[in-house]
């Protein structure tokens, strides 16, 4: 690399530089709490759809999600959203528990 710099120097090809600086980030909240209005089916299995009350574009597909439930106590995430549609101030959610099939959510 230096040999490179300095014949490069030498026959005077060289430009100086720096390096790009980037800033990626979203002015979002990392979490939203949701009330549930309804738990429609599948209650206490390891897929679960319910509706909850929501004025905003969250939930969305693949986000994760907490739950206060005693089967998964002492676990940082308990389940994942598989599908979301939206309805008017509601969202109905489909989740899977992050366990797998034998825990539920």
């Amino acid at each position: 690399d230096r040999a490179f710099t300095d014949i490069m120097k030498l026959v005077n090809r060289r430009k100086v530089t720096s390096m790009p600086t980037y800033h990626n980030w979203v002015n979002d909240n990392v979490r939203v709490k949701c009330t549930v209005s309804s738990v429609t089916s599948g209650s206490g299995t390891a897929q679960v759809v319910f509706v909850v009350n929501t004025n905003s574009g969250f939930p969305r597909q693949t986000d994760l999600i907490n739950i206060n439930n005693t089967n998964n106590e002492g676990e940082g995430v308990q389940g994942y959203i598989t599908a979301v549609t939206y309805g008017s101030g509601t969202a109905t959610i489909t989740a899977r528990s992050a366990a797998g099939n034998s825990v539920p959510i």
